[in-house]
């Protein structure tokens, strides 16, 4: 998290902290009038004039307006329209999937494994019940945070009878977890989403990519795997023929029974929780600011910031879409950052009580790592 000179303004947001960026856009850490905190996905210039990439953008707000649910993503407000257009959502401290396998430097433990693989059953059921396909479910793509994990970025998601999309010189989706369909270039529906949490919850496991750097070519091996149970569900996932594999709905009803629930445990490992707890100090202890000052007064090229580019000043929105709560939910931490639509709000989950309202431990701030994927 890199601090920004005050100045900063998109829509109704100052922008405090730049998250990082990717491909397609930046992740600005803001904050309301009213002191909510918000992760900000502002479009990078360089796409701005590109129509399809617009459409994308605009797919992305869609998609995650459609989808409801304790672990995935809902926005709070948006401006497709703006240039450069921008999204806001939860800013919500934690961890990608892939940055706490290498944190912890090894596979998650089994109860740990058993709840990602659940919420990520629960987020596609979600997903899939509104219609929408999510095609590029990664470790990079699903948050780790202390209420359980989360889906992000909704970046290619389409509607379930949309056709799978190219673009010049590669594919939209991460190859290294696509269903075998989806790598061959055919249609996409929610059996290429189940393909991929399977493999996504194998590499929690055995803390590598299951099918290496390349698309599926052959069963991987499950080893890795060791509760007999999630086991037999992570090979149904990673059945070869589409028709073959369970609905994200049944994986939920196979791992329901027995499964360790999130509140009142210490659901990840040490090392892990202890950064998530140091993000969620950091971010609480942002010192407070005078006012937000008003749209556009200062220009972009005023704000002083001499290794990263100024944020944006854009207007604000005529009009708000949807109502927006004042209870504080911290927000997901690092690149491609977009936070939860749940109603789980200030519980310490991991701490072997589930305590209404508690804030997170006081510890000093930590640099995010270096290894943060990028926005999609």
């Amino acid at each position: 998290m890199e601090r920004l000179p005050p100045g900063g303004v998109v829509g109704r947001y100052e922008l405090v902290a730049r998250l990082g960026e990717g491909a397609m856009g930046i992740v600005y850490l803001g904050r309301s009038r009213g002191g909510d905190l918000v992760a900000v996905k502002v479009m990078k210039d360089l796409w701005v004039a590109d129509p399809d990439y617009r459409a994308r953008f605009r797919r992305e707000i869609g998609a995650a307006r459609r989808v409801t649910g304790l672990y995935t993503a809902a926005p709070l407000d948006f401006d497709a329209d703006a240039s450069p257009p921008w999204l806001a959502t939860r800013y919500l401290p934690g961890l990608s999937l892939r940055d706490a396998v290498r944190r912890h430097g090894a596979g998650l433990p089994p109860p740990a494994l058993r709840a990602l693989a659940t919420g990520l059953a629960e987020a596609l059921s979600a997903i899939h019940a509104a219609g929408v396909v999510h095609r590029d479910l990664k470790p990079e793509n699903v948050l780790l945070t202390a209420d359980g994990p989360r889906v992000i970025d909704f970046g290619i998601a389409r509607p379930d009878d949309a056709t799978f999309l190219t673009v010049p010189g590669g594919s939209r989706f991460t190859r290294e977890y696509s269903a075998p369909e989806q790598a061959a270039g055919g249609p996409v529906d929610a059996a290429g989403d189940v393909f991929a949490l399977g493999a996504v919850v194998l590499f929690a496991a055995g803390a590598r990519d299951p099918f290496g750097s390349g698309p599926p070519r052959s069963a991987p091996d499950l080893s890795a795997v060791t509760d007999p149970a999630l086991r037999r569900v992570v090979g149904a996932c990673l059945r070869w023929e589409p028709r073959r594999r369970p609905s994200a709905r049944q994986v939920l009803d196979r791992l329901g029974t027995g499964t360790p629930p999130l509140a009142g445990s210490r659901w990840l490992p040490d090392g892990v929780a202890d950064e998530i707890d140091r993000r969620a100090s950091y971010a609480l202890d942002l010192p407070s600011l005078p006012s937000l000052p008003t749209p556009g007064a200062t220009p972009a090229s005023a704000l002083g910031a001499e290794t990263l580019p100024p944020p944006p000043v854009l207007p604000v929105p005529a009009v708000r879409p949807g109502p927006r709560r004042r209870t504080l939910v911290v927000g997901a931490a690092g690149l491609g950052v977009l936070a939860v639509a749940g109603t789980v709000v200030g519980t310490r989950w991991r701490r072997g009580t589930a305590t209404p309202g508690a804030g997170p431990v006081a510890s000093p701030p930590t640099t995010p790592s270096p290894t943060t994927p990028p926005v999609a």
